[in-house]
């Protein structure tokens, strides 16, 4: 009766811990800013990452949530008194759409998903937020991945 009872003890022991090193390793996601293009983060698993941006004049904090490969970002920008929230969705194709909450008009922007391009401005924007913490997405919410169709998305003007 003794043996059965330490066998027992012993197997749920085991289970527990190799129950706890399972998830340890399946939540592992991989460091945001080591990314070298939109492309290479097709390769990332389901996660969200919480960042901001202190500066003098102007600030940023929200939320980046990846899935497979398309990445949507929910931030406000914060400049004197001005607070605008934006939001982005960039497709597994590298385009980005972005627009401001209240506006019918939003922008288009090829950011080179092909191409791995560790200095090209608009990627490089997205690795020097400098406060980011990033998690596993277990339970995906592919609606916030759904591009508005009441926003008319065109080509920066410059």
């Amino acid at each position: 009766m003794l043996k059965k009872l330490i066998s027992s003890l012993f197997v749920s022991i085991l289970v527990v811990v190799l129950g706890y090193a399972f998830f340890v390793f399946f939540s592992r996601v991989p460091n945001f800013e080591a990314a070298q293009s939109f492309a290479q983060l097709k390769t990332f698993p389901s996660m969200v990452c919480d960042f901001s941006t202190d500066g003098f004049t102007e600030a940023m904090k929200g939320t980046i949530y990846i899935n497979e490969g398309v990445m949507r970002s929910d931030y406000m920008y914060f400049s004197g008194r001005d607070e605008v929230r934006i939001h982005m969705i960039i497709g597994t194709d590298g385009i980005g759409r972005a627009w401001k909450d209240g506006s019918s008009e939003g922008v288009l922007m090829d950011l080179g998903s092909a191409t791995p391009s560790p200095t090209a401005p608009a990627f490089e924007s997205f690795r020097t937020y400098e406060n980011i913490d990033c998690k596993r997405w277990w339970f995906v919410d592919k609606s916030l991945f759904v591009i508005p169709t009441d926003i008319n998305f065109s080509p920066p003007d410059f």
